[in-house]
């Protein structure tokens, strides 16, 4: 029997922040879409598996939307935190402030994203399978 020796990446990452925002993009669109579409709710349960999952394979595998998501996220945080100001203070220089300090910390908190498979570990198996 033939033996062959493929290569795949092991990956290991924590995925923290990124995991919750999955989640949270997840939930939104869910709920969106279960309110647009007049659906029951419990497809908006099956919808929000699926889009966590998409999600996951989609940042797993395509490196320019993992930069697009990390990035956009980040501004995301950003307005949230210039919204919050805004709202609690009113508006002046120290919301908009508050909003980029908030989008240049996400950024830096999404730093390893934005590498993903540059510190990968690499192994190798043996597969017998048929030839």
């Amino acid at each position: 029997m033939a033996q062959k020796t493929q290569n795949y990446i092991y990956i290991d990452h924590s995925g923290g922040i990124i995991f919750f925002e999955f989640i949270l993009i997840a939930v939104v669109a869910a709920i969106f879409s279960v309110a647009l579409l007049e659906w029951p709710w419990s497809i908006g349960i099956v919808l929000f598996i699926v889009y966590v999952i998409a999600l996951d394979r989609l940042f797993s595998n395509v490196w320019l939307l993992r930069w697009i998501f990390s990035t956009g996220m980040s501004a995301g945080w950003g307005y949230f935190v210039f919204f919050m100001t805004r709202h609690f203070v009113g508006t002046n220089i120290n919301t908009y402030i508050m909003g980029i300090l908030a989008f240049l910390f996400m950024l830096f908190v999404h730093k390893d994203e934005y590498h993903f498979n540059k510190s990968a570990n690499v192994i190798l198996f043996e597969y017998h399978g048929r030839d």
